[in-house]
């Protein structure tokens, strides 16, 4: 059994050429422009349907420091926000969580990013 707490306080990762920051409302905007117009393929491969606004992204990212049971992560390479990951589902009864990662554009892909991503999460 794990603290249901132990996804409170999320540090900034850095990997190979990339840095997660923990979402919030201080970077809401690195986001918010590419999930608005979210490219079709990423739309498709992610399985996103739902069409968001502005302001549920907003209250959204502004929420999730008060969400114990996850991690929320934007992915940046340089200073470009090209995608997001997130531990969520915790169960600390045993021990486990999930993983999800997204790229926010297809010309992203293939440059290693979501690789050094989810090794950053993993050490």
């Amino acid at each position: 059994m794990l603290p249901p707490d132990l996804l409170r306080d999320q540090p900034t990762l850095h990997g190979r050429g990339v840095r997660l920051v923990p979402l919030g409302a201080e970077n809401a905007a690195d986001f918010i422009p590419s999930i608005l117009d979210l490219d079709p393929e990423v739309r498709r491969l992610t399985g996103t349907h739902r069409i968001f606004t502005e302001e549920e992204l907003r209250a959204f990212a502004a929420s999730r420091p008060d969400h114990h049971d996850r991690a929320d992560r934007l992915v940046y390479a340089d200073d470009t926000c090209v995608g997001d990951c997130a531990l969520i589902d915790f169960d600390p009864d045993n021990a486990e969580v999930n993983y999800r990662i997204a790229l926010n554009d297809m010309g992203f892909t293939g440059r290693g990013h979501g690789t050094a991503a989810t090794d950053a999460v993993l050490e």
